[in-house]
């Protein structure tokens, strides 16, 4: 058996982790990294990272009016990232008896999405991020749609106020 340490480092979320097309559940550590521990019995694994959007959902519209509600419309509704990043890394590691591999996520401008350490031989496969113009389109939507929802409970505040005063 063969043991694969994978560290995330980094000021970036990750929405997952896949190793071997296998979702892997990821732990804080007291550094504030993302750890996991994985066997196998394969010589060369295939870990693909990816951080999609919340706007990116099928259901995201639905999703954000029924938090914009819970949130007493927005006032404690968490801020959506305007970055709209989006991260796509993959990359084959070959396996000795004990891997350790760090991932540091890019906070700088460049093409590359993260950088790889490994005491083993890695293999990029794809390595970048995008800016996702499609959740970008869909915010625009969403700030649009909660400002005629602030202006109708405005105005029936108004009303109300008005026929019972």
């Amino acid at each position: 058996m063969k043991e694969l340490n994978l560290k995330l480092t980094g000021s970036n979320a990750v929405s997952s982790v896949f190793i071997d097309g296998k979702s892997v559940r990821l732990k804080r550590n007291k550094f504030n990294s993302l750890e996991t521990n994985y066997t196998t019995d394969k010589d060369c694994v295939e870990v693909v990272i990816l951080r999609q959007l919340e706007l990116k959902s099928r259901i995201w519209f639905l999703m954000a009016m029924i938090f914009f509600v819970i949130s007493i419309f927005g006032i404690l509704d968490p801020p959506y990232d305007r970055k709209f990043i989006a991260i796509n890394c993959k990359f084959k590691i070959n396996l000795k008896e004990t891997n350790k591999v760090v991932v540091a996520f890019n906070n700088s401008s460049n093409a590359k999405a993260v950088d790889i350490k490994s005491d083993c031989e890695v293999e990029v496969i794809e390595n970048s991020y995008y800016i996702d113009e499609q959740v970008k389109k869909r915010y625009k939507i969403l700030i649009g749609v909660k400002i005629l929802l602030w202006i109708a409970l405005i105005i029936t505040l108004i009303f109300v106020l008005k026929k019972y005063l």
